[in-house]
């Protein structure tokens, strides 16, 4: 199950019809894999209602820096604040 819905994805882009729903889906995965990747937890831990806000909030933000500009960075400074509790550092 997805912890972000397209429909919450769309309403955050603005996005009212269902012409761009492909490269949303694909976006919001993206987004949703980069989050956890970053998390360090595996796709299951969290259902869309077990998932904290902070991480809905972070996939959003992600989602809309790969929507608005591929070529930026979706870990922005305010994605790092939101995760700060969920972020698992590895040591080398």
């Amino acid at each position: 199950m997805a912890l972000v819905t397209i429909e919450q994805a769309k309403a955050d882009l603005r996005i009212d019809d269902t012409d761009h729903d492909d490269d949303v889906q694909l976006k919001l995965d993206m987004a949703t894999g980069i989050i956890l990747d970053y998390c360090k937890v595996p796709a299951n831990k969290w259902t869309s209602d077990t998932v904290p806000f902070s991480v809905k909030a972070s996939i959003i933000l992600a989602l809309r820096s790969l929507y608005d500009d591929e070529a930026s960075n979706p870990i922005s400074p305010a994605v790092i604040a939101l995760l700060g509790r969920q972020w698992d550092p590895a040591f080398a």
